[in-house]
């Protein structure tokens, strides 16, 4: 699925293209039970507008947990998009004060916490108000008080965007994107930027695709290992598009290679850590026919597929993923039935094999679930996302707990 980046619109494709805004997490330790006993429950959401798209997902504790993305302003004054923050304080969903400096449109498309305090969100902005679009990329810092934006660098002249973080400690942060304008004549490149504790730079980084490259996930498990996943366009005909996978050894980003099981589209939108040797990245594939889930697990040595259920008939897409131990992880996505609206759909891995799990929905239209997030030191889990609000084009925030 590619969700575009103005709430009020879902549109379903067969490609993970464009900014898929997914988001990528490290992941926690390996001690919750590989048995869920606990069932999806619905959890009310407060939004600043009826025009609301959660993107993103980081849980501190069980009091402190941030979903990320942004809302439409049907004011008269201000940018007509505008970042949105919630926090969960263990009793409610309150919107926290996030800032805007765009002057036409303003999201956060990633969210990770900092080791030892606070947190970094990442996504674009634009001062567009009238004529073509130029994003540039948005970072903002929370210092447990307020929203604060860090200059962030941007490369060429075209859009820039930041659609993953992730922060080892706070003097050691990454985040990934694109820039240039995929799947036109100037062809996305894949944008990496790195944090040491006074400013943004960018670091180079591999583009296998003479058309289109494209990152949208990052996870780490040291300062040395660090990955990023996304999808590229290999040459114009045949395969639409492949997945992609880079890794950062300590010195240099290269290219790893990975599997695209689709003849059609292939692209990854998520991934979590579990230890150097067991990683997983999800999103989705196609044969130019129903889109159906992807998941693929690094050994140490390579990426391989592993089966995943389809319980839809004509989508079913991940877009997000969290390990909790080696026999324990979870991705989240939707599917969809015939032409019936998008269901949020939840995967578990218990050792074996991936299973579908129920989960609710937000509403009777289209509902999507965009990340997941583990609470640290428990077996909770929290997944957020987006319905429509029936009779609309506009769109709510869904959150769901899992105790």
């Amino acid at each position: 699925m590619n969700r575009l980046k103005i709430p009020g619109t879902i549109v379903v494709l067969l490609v993970l293209a464009g900014v898929l805004l997914l988001r990528g997490f490290t992941a926690g330790p390996a001690h919750a039970s590989a048995t869920p006993t606990c069932a999806w429950t619905l959890v009310p959401s407060q939004d600043p507008s009826t025009s609301t798209t959660v993107y993103a997902s980081v849980a501190v504790a069980s009091n402190d947990v941030w979903m990320v993305g942004s809302f439409v302003n049907h004011g008269t004054s201000g940018p007509f998009l505008q970042t949105l923050a919630e926090r969960w304080n263990g009793t409610a969903w309150q919107v926290v004060a996030s800032s805007n400096p765009g002057a036409g449109l303003n999201a956060l498309l990633a969210v990770a916490r900092i080791p030892g305090g606070g947190l970094w969100a990442v996504g674009y902005m634009s001062n567009t108000t009238n004529g073509p679009r130029l994003d540039q990329t948005l970072i903002e810092r929370w210092n447990g008080k307020r929203w604060q934006v860090v200059p962030s660098p941007n490369v060429g002249q075209d859009n820039n965007d930041l659609d993953g973080v992730v922060a080892l400690s706070s003097t050691d942060a990454w985040a990934v994107g694109s820039y240039g304008s995929p799947g036109t004549s100037n062809p996305g490149q894949t944008l990496i930027e790195h944090w040491d504790g006074t400013q943004w730079s960018v670091i180079p980084s591999p583009n296998p695709s003479p058309t289109d490259n494209v990152l949208h996930a990052i996870a780490a498990s040291s300062a040395s290992d660090l990955w990023a996943v996304g999808y590229q366009r290999p040459e114009f005909g045949g395969q639409s598009s492949a997945t992609l996978t880079l890794h950062w050894d300590g010195t240099q980003w290269s290219v790893v290679p990975s599997q695209s099981p689709g003849s059609y589209d292939n692209g990854l939108g998520g991934i979590a850590i579990v230890s150097p040797t067991s990683i997983w990245a999800v999103g989705s594939t196609s044969n130019n026919g129903p889109t159906q889930t992807l998941i693929e697990h690094w050994n140490g040595t390579q990426w391989s597929v592993v089966s995943s259920p389809d319980p839809g008939s004509s989508v079913d897409a991940l877009s997000g993923v969290v390990a909790l131990g080696i026999n324990n992880a979870w991705a989240v996505g939707y599917y969809v039935v015939g032409n019936n609206p998008g269901q949020t759909l939840t995967l578990h891995w218990n050792g074996t094999a991936w299973k579908v799990v129920s989960s609710p929905n937000g509403g009777t239209d289209y509902n999507l679930l965009d990340t997941v997030t583990h609470v640290p030191g428990t077996g909770q889990l929290w997944a957020m996302g987006s319905h429509f609000v029936p009779g609309t084009d506009q769109e709510a925030s869904l959150a769901l707990f899992r105790c």
